[in-house]
């Protein structure tokens, strides 16, 4: 049940963000920069990795070829989060 759940959110980051988001921690974790994207919007890059029958080294060399992606991206210029200046507000 809440795999399934999780799973939505990672499609759309305005799924149930009452689960996630704490109101006594807006000032530290800037819950506002995403709170009002949209489901397909480009900045919510969500990967996920299914462990469900891998082995734990098969699940870690996928989460490290994906951190290894997500550099890729970002030193290119090309990553998601990085374009544009809505970190920066």
């Amino acid at each position: 049940m809440w795999a399934d759940w999780l799973r939505k959110h990672a499609h759309n980051p305005g799924w149930m963000q009452h689960v996630i988001r704490i109101p006594e921690t807006d000032h530290q974790m800037r819950w506002d920069r995403w709170s009002s994207w949209a489901a397909g919007d480009p900045r919510w890059h969500v990967h996920t990795i299914d462990t469900t029958t891998t082995s734990r080294e098969t699940a870690a060399k996928t989460l490290a070829d994906w951190i290894e992606a997500e550099r890729t991206l970002l030193h290119r210029g090309l990553h998601p989060l990085a374009l544009g200046d809505w970190a920066s507000t």
